[in-house]
């Protein structure tokens, strides 16, 4: 081993995930609360993106009513990428 950390000692192992129908203001408490950046947005059991910190911020418009009526699986936050890579801007 050369002394990098192993993916058990960086990642978590409670995933927190968003469902699609969720607001983003939902999606960003529980960013805060779990002291995370990124959440998976889910519907059922499929993955449909990834959401960021950086882009939830970025799409944010209005204020808190505005944001508890939106959606995360509709909003520009929510671009499906892997969630392995970076989203194409």
């Amino acid at each position: 081993m050369n002394g990098s950390p192993t993916a058990g000692q960086v990642m978590s192992r409670v995933l927190v995930a968003v469902k699609a129908g969720e607001s983003p203001l939902m999606a960003w408490e529980l960013m805060r609360r779990a002291g995370v950046h990124h959440l998976p947005v889910v519907d059922g059991g499929r993955l449909l993106g990834i959401l960021t910190r950086e882009r939830l911020a970025a799409s944010w418009s209005g204020g808190p009513q505005e944001q508890a009526a939106a959606r995360c699986g509709t909003c520009s936050a929510a671009r499906a990428r892997p969630a392995w890579g970076r989203a194409p801007r």
